[in-house]
């Protein structure tokens, strides 16, 4: 039987420069969704195995295009947050 590595994530402030506040709940969900995606991959989560703590992470900036959707805006913000914590 394979152990799974149990990761929790708590986001305490998350920053939003120019996306509309009635699109922060999509954000939001596709965000938590790629979170979740990528952190069941061993070579994201084995760097935090043991009870390793991030205080605070610097997951950098992305160009928006104009006819993106929130969702797929936070899932490209889940996927730098992974691969920041897989550094």
């Amino acid at each position: 039987m394979t152990q799974r590595t149990r990761v929790e994530v708590r986001i305490g402030r998350l920053v939003l420069h120019g996306l509309p506040e009635a699109a922060t709940q999509s954000f939001a969900e596709g965000l938590r969704a790629e979170l979740e995606r990528r952190l069941a991959l061993p070579f994201v989560v084995d760097p935090l195995v043991g009870g390793a703590t991030v205080e605070r992470l610097e997951a950098g900036s992305f160009v928006v295009g104009s006819g993106d959707a929130s969702d797929s805006l936070g899932a490209q913000a889940g996927a730098r947050v992974a691969e920041s914590l897989s550094r």
